[in-house]
């Protein structure tokens, strides 16, 4: 079966172009890294912290541990979303998509780096249009590399913890054509999507995702994953920009105004 992807147009976009990146450093002062991170008009609001205590099954272990926290803010969508703090428990939802995002994060971590440790990651949906999963990946991914260096002037620890970046992208089959980074319209309508993870070195990290409305053959999951290797470098290019503008504006400062290491050069990796 053939698939024809490349010429299909979804509004301005071609079916392989992801939506425009933007990135604004420093919104919460008390964090020790945090960032806006809009994807399209997708936003999502990014803060790193650490609190001295580690889950019950490490204690004694001498190792750290990253936990996530993504939540919807009411007015992020249509109709408005109920606050969770109101409810008797926590959105189904928001505790699979946090686990998720830790999942990932702690994949390119060094956790005997911050013993009886533990890095917080809070991800909220300002907006949303889609896509809100691989957006707070790929925030908390340079919101980690922020907070490292903060850390580290702050000799809070005494080397890097962390391996790699990682990369995230949405993907899926809008009438059995291969769409990548759906917005909301999108994703109501796709029989089939998947959130790909892949580290700065090109390795799979995890693929969330399945059919929704019908089943999905062999050959075009197959194509649905060579799409999304060549996809993900369009990623690493558009954060890199992004980071450009705003290490440009200075916008990424720490508390004190520390000097960050080299922050530029490594921000510039993929």
């Amino acid at each position: 079966m053939e698939h024809n992807n490349t010429t299909k147009k979804r509004g301005t976009r071609d079916a392989q172009e992801i939506r425009p990146i933007k990135i604004t450093y420093n919104i919460c002062e008390y964090a020790a890294a945090s960032a806006l991170f809009e994807l399209g008009k997708t936003k999502i609001l990014c803060a790193i912290s650490m609190q001295n205590q580690v889950p019950h099954f490490l204690k004694g272990k001498k190792e750290g541990w990253l936990t996530c926290e993504y939540a919807l803010l009411p007015m992020s969508t249509d109709p408005r979303s109920t606050r969770e703090s109101t409810g008797v428990q926590r959105n189904g939802r928001s505790v699979e998509i946090s686990r998720f995002i830790g999942r990932v994060l702690r994949s390119v971590m060094d956790f005997s780096v911050f013993p009886d440790k533990t890095i917080t990651v809070d991800c909220d949906v300002i907006h949303a249009d889609g896509s809100t999963r691989v957006a707070s990946i790929n925030a908390a991914s340079l919101c980690l590399e922020i907070a490292q260096e903060y850390w580290l002037n702050k000799n809070t620890i005494q080397k890097p913890f962390l391996k790699e970046r990682i990369y995230a992208l949405s993907i899926g089959t809008v009438e059995n054509k291969i769409y990548v980074d759906l917005d909301t319209k999108e994703d109501n309508v796709a029989t089939s999507d998947f959130n790909f993870v892949i580290s700065a070195s090109n390795q799979l990290i995890e693929i969330l995702g399945g059919s929704e409305k019908q089943s999905l053959a062999w050959d075009q999951f197959e194509e649905i994953q060579k799409i999304a290797k060549k996809a993900v470098i369009e990623v690493q290019n558009s954060i890199a920009e992004a980071h450009t503008v705003s290490l440009q504006n200075e916008t990424i400062v720490s508390v004190k105004k520390a000097p960050l290491f080299g922050l530029q050069n490594r921000l510039m990796q993929k």
